[in-house]
């Protein structure tokens, strides 16, 4: 099961078949939609077998740590989308607690852990 894109908004209708019907639904994944064919094999991680995906919009406002870490991945890759997880294993509730987080990074379901401004690996 791949896992859900988030996409600066600016390229989401490049990127994914976004348009004036579902752009609203698409800020909060609560949609499926064609991945373009040409982003497809750009970002095989975030895409269903049928070719969708689950994609989270992001504005420039407010102009979120979220938002700029995106820009700055879009900056040096190119690709406006990076990996969006609800930071959880099937069957186990979401991650709500730093706690939980280290937890999942000594699990070793994580590479990297980003918290209160530091960077923590295994």
């Amino acid at each position: 099961m791949p896992f859900a894109p988030v996409v600066l908004s600016e390229y989401a209708e490049q990127v994914f078949d976004i348009h004036a019907g579902n752009k609203h639904a698409a800020h909060f994944m609560t949609i499926t939609c064609d991945v373009q064919a040409a982003w497809r094999d750009r970002i095989p991680a975030v895409v269903h077998i049928d070719g969708s995906a689950r994609p989270q919009i992001v504005d420039p406002e407010p102009r979120t740590l979220y938002r700029r870490i995106l820009e700055a991945w879009h900056s040096r890759s190119g690709i406006p989308v990076l990996v969006n997880t609800s930071f959880n294993v099937h069957e186990e509730p979401i991650v709500d607690t730093p706690e939980q987080a280290l937890i999942a990074l000594e699990a070793d379901r994580v590479d990297l852990l980003v918290l209160n401004g530091r960077i923590f690996e295994r």
